[in-house]
Order: C-alpha cells, then structure tokens, then sequence
C-alpha cells in the first residue's frame, strides 16, 4: 500500500477490505461523527496514523518487493488501529 510517498505492507484480506474501510470514513465525515474521512492504521515498525481518503491523496497497492520509505506491516487497519481516549 502507497499513499504519497510513504509504503506499507498489506495482507490480500486488507487490501480487499480497504473500499469499505474507505467508504465507511468518508459516511463518518459526512454525518459529522468524524472531522475528516481517514482510515487508522498500525504497523509491526511501531508507525500508526490516519490515512486520509481524499481524492488528491491516492491510495495504490502494488508489489513491490522493496518499496521507498517503507514504514512497516501493518497489523491493524481500520478503526481497531485507533488510539485509545
């Protein structure tokens, strides 16, 4: 998974999961339970954010065996990746 210019891996299943991770964000935003669509993610590197679904930031799954700023694999992804309030 590439968005901008930052990797990670993905598993297939996560990879499958990511229209409805990204449609159910963009849903919380447009009722006002969320301020931005983003999607949270973790990975095994200890790297975790909000990954912004937005037409002017792509998201693109390619293999690529050594991607450029590769922050990890992520372990969670979607809203069990949210920090803890």
């Amino acid at each position: 998974m590439t968005i901008q210019t930052v990797a990670m891996g993905v598993s297939a299943e996560q990879e499958a999961h990511w229209p409805q991770l990204a449609a159910a964000a963009m849903l919380a935003a447009e009722e006002g339970r969320e301020p931005v669509p983003g999607v949270w993610f973790r990975t095994d590197e200890g790297a975790s954010g909000l990954i912004p679904v937005f037409e002017l930031t792509p998201v693109t799954f390619t293999d690529d065996e050594e991607p450029a700023r590769f922050i990890g694999t992520v372990t969670a992804l979607g809203p069990d990746a949210a920090p803890s309030t």
